[in-house]
């Protein structure tokens, strides 16, 4: 355990050492984040922290590989995931200065998401929890950019709150960590454990009440780099429900994105027009603290990452039949804070 402990180290101290500096030049240089209809915050704000933890997550990444054991992290993977990280921290940073519509937006994600595939990040098959698996053939494509457009977008859209996204990147990181362990599946292992690290330092400064914010440049590079070491983690497929493990990790993300794209949809509105009726927003509207709130959907993650490592040591039949017994009482608890959240922003009104 002391060899992971030396994995973790570095990019923590390095993102807790960095995060100060980059404050200073947020301010001074005016990257901050102005107050808007859809957002809590009351003033301007420093942003795009994401750029403490994408040093220190690469810098160590590409460290370890030099002048620790090359032989736990593949080139081609390494590769992969700093081009495609490249692309979406281009993006990141001029939506954070300048703005980028949506449409705009997938499309650079989408070339990030055919980096991933070319470099060997992608799902090659459908767990059947009664049978073989199936293989997807030429499926694995759409499916593949489908999952990580989710995550990227997800990780963004629950960035409302201070220190919720990198808070939920984090718990979602530690999980896929002891998952792949469990695996041998060390790439993964080793990724998973360097993101948690570089999260753990500038969460310090993120945490409620925060001094600096992540910026879409941070909370897209956080979706990235948790769907590409999922899509790792998933090539373990002998040994793994194809892609359950990262869904249950992400449940909380995944979970709120779909529920804001259909009431959205339902409502008329673009599903990327930004509003207020995040689970985050409701937990507020309940009267919770930002302090609370963020711990309350903390909680949750951890919930549903206990679950998640369950599941990844039980037979896939069992697998899916505790997947089908943890959704019922999530979407009630959902549907209950929803519902109580609506009923008194009602009557403040």
């Amino acid at each position: 355990m002391l060899n992971y402990l030396y994995i973790f180290l570095p990019p923590f101290f390095l993102a807790l050492i960095i995060t100060p500096f980059w404050l200073t030049i947020s301010q001074r240089s005016g990257f901050l984040d102005l107050p808007q209809e859809h957002k809590i915050h009351s003033k301007p704000m420093p942003t795009m922290g994401g750029i403490v933890i994408i040093i220190a997550f690469s810098l160590c990444l590409w460290g370890y590989y030099l002048f620790a054991n090359r032989a736990e992290i593949h080139l081609t993977y390494l590769v992969g995931l700093t081009l495609a990280s490249i692309i979406i921290v281009v993006l990141g940073v001029y939506d954070d200065l300048w703005g980028c519509n949506a449409g705009k937006k997938l499309l650079v994600q989408l070339i990030a998401a055919l980096v991933l595939y070319q470099f060997g990040f992608f799902i090659q098959e459908i767990t059947n929890p009664f049978d073989n698996s199936i293989y997807l053939g030429f499926l694995k494509l759409p499916l593949t950019i489908l999952w990580v457009l989710l995550i990227i977008n997800a990780i963004n859209l629950v960035d409302g709150i201070d220190g919720l996204a990198s808070g939920v990147v984090l718990i979602s990181g530690l999980t896929l960590f002891f998952i792949a362990l469990n695996h041998q599946e060390y790439s993964a292992a080793i990724m998973s454990l360097i993101l948690v690290g570089s999260i753990a330092g500038f969460l310090l400064y993120n945490l409620p009440p925060a001094k600096i914010f992540l910026g879409d440049t941070g909370s897209m590079f956080l979706g990235l780099i948790i769907a590409a070491i999922s899509l790792l983690e998933n090539r373990k497929s002998t040994v793994t429900i194809t892609l359950l493990l990262p869904i249950v990790a992400l449940g909380f993300p995944i979970l709120d994105t779909i529920y804001a794209f259909l009431r959205r949809l339902l409502k008329g509105m673009s599903p990327f027009q930004g509003d207020t009726g995040h689970l985050h927003h409701n937990l507020l509207d309940l009267g919770l603290s930002t302090w609370k709130a963020v711990l309350l959907i903390y909680l949750f993650c951890v919930y549903l990452s206990i679950s998640a490592y369950i599941i990844s040591l039980l037979p896939k039949q069992y697998a899916l039949l505790i997947l089908i017994l943890l959704a019922i009482p999530i979407f009630i608890w959902l549907a209950t804070l929803k519902y109580l959240g609506k009923s008194l922003k009602g009557k403040s009104e």
